[in-house]
């Protein structure tokens, strides 16, 4: 559900009212209804509201724990989103940094692209069991971390 931000009653200068400093926070399709007494009470067309700019990087879905040698389950998803949470359609590239050591790839970093903003590492293996940290970062949006505690495979 949007919060409605701005005032919310207006008066009308010449029989017209203008809301000028009213804004959305969410994603979607809004109508507005306006009153007054006993006045035919309309309905303005749908606005629609989309996300504004990305601003940060946040997980919508990680593990907390995996097994040395098996790919990470759920897949890791970090999602771009603007100042107010909604997922931002941008394009770009989200890379995965470990603090400590490396994947099953041999390298410490993994770069996904986002689709409809959301990267999704699919594949992330580690064969080490250990506590990791993992980084992402996109360009010059805020980034996010998540911690992974990987056991030891079965013997």
């Amino acid at each position: 559900m949007a919060t409605r931000k701005g005032a919310a009653a207006f008066s009308a200068v010449a029989g017209v009212a203008t809301f000028a400093s009213l804004s959305f926070d969410k994603v979607g399709k809004y109508t507005l209804q306006a009153t007054d007494g006993a006045l035919v009470s309309p309905i303005s067309n749908a606005i629609t509201v989309g996300a504004g700019a990305a601003s940060q990087l946040i997980v919508t879905q990680a593990p907390n724990t995996g097994t040395a040698g098996v790919a990470l389950a759920p897949a890791v998803k970090i999602t771009q989103v603007d100042a107010y949470g909604n997922t931002s359609a941008a394009t770009g590239t989200v890379t995965l940094t470990l603090n400590t050591g490396v994947f099953s790839t041999g390298l410490a970093t993994v770069s996904a692209s986002l689709s409809s903003g959301v990267a999704t590492f699919s594949s992330l293996i580690l064969n080490v069991s250990g506590s990791y940290t993992l980084s992402a970062t996109s360009g010059t949006l805020a980034g996010t971390s998540l911690a992974i505690t990987v056991n030891a495979a079965a013997a």
